[in-house]
């Protein structure tokens, strides 16, 4: 069954946030979720015949698949975000977005009420998976590997530095390092810190290429050659096949 798009207005928004933190201090409260159908709180979506359906989602990576077929551009205003739209869309999959292993989580305010400011804005459930689908398509998949209800360290570490998560070269790099395609799943020890080349390692060392070289027009194979011998492990494909084996004497600028 399917629900028409609809977005939150003003008093739609200032009622969802407070209905958050009260289910999540109080879960025997309604849940959050009511609010999808109050025409005191919400308004139809101007020209828009989108409708959404409850379905399971495997991971973030098919939830904002999903969510930017059906949405187009919809969940933005221009180059702002439409916060009555992916707060609605939080709503309406509320339920989804707040069980692990049937268990409740709600968690911060971000992860449901949009912001508009870019370190807690990144968090929210809907509106930080599309933008990452939207940025990198295919590429969002290591970013988006976790469940509805998680963000994950993986995430976290590249989407809260916004050089870093806007920069193609930097994420679909990381993708080809750490994320298993075959089993859809990060890497064993991607994110062991302290581990030769993990995730945080890697971004220091593209943090510091980043004031020698452009590495948003950079080739992936040129940043992989680029890193140095303690990412071996990572760059060799399940099958085998090194990936950017031969290092450049550029790589001694971040050795």
């Amino acid at each position: 069954m399917s629900t028409p798009l609809r977005r939150f207005n003003d008093a739609g928004r200032n009622a969802f946030a407070n209905a958050v933190a009260e289910y999540r201090d109080d879960p025997a409260r309604p849940s959050p979720a009511k609010l999808i159908h109050s025409d005191e709180h919400c308004e139809d979506v101007s020209g828009s015949t989108v409708e959404l359906e409850k379905r399971p989602f495997v991971n973030r990576f098919e939830f904002a698949e999903y969510l930017h077929q059906a949405l187009g551009q919809r969940w933005r205003k221009g180059l702002e975000l439409d916060r009555g739209l992916v707060d609605w869309v939080d709503a309406f999959y509320f339920e989804a977005l707040t069980q692990t292993d049937g268990k409740l989580k709600v968690g911060e305010d971000a992860r449901h009420v949009a912001s508009s400011a870019f370190n807690r804005a990144y968090r929210h459930l809907v509106a930080g998976p599309l933008w990452s689908y939207e940025l990198h398509g295919e590429n969002a998949r290591a970013l988006l590997s976790t469940r509805l209800s998680t963000g994950g360290d993986y995430f976290e570490q590249l989407a809260s530095r916004q050089q870093l998560h806007t920069n193609p070269t930097i994420i679909s790099t990381a993708q080809r390092l750490y994320f298993d395609g075959s089993a859809n799943k990060l890497r064993k020890g991607a994110l062991s810190i302290g581990r030769p080349g993990e995730l945080r390692r890697f971004i220091t060392l593209v943090q510091q290429l980043d004031l020698n070289f452009d590495l948003y027009d950079m080739s992936v194979e040129r940043l992989v050659d680029l890193l140095p011998e303690e990412f071996d492990v990572w760059t060799t494909q399940d099958d085998g096949v090194p990936r950017g084996d031969e290092r450049d004497q550029e790589a001694n600028l971040v050795a």
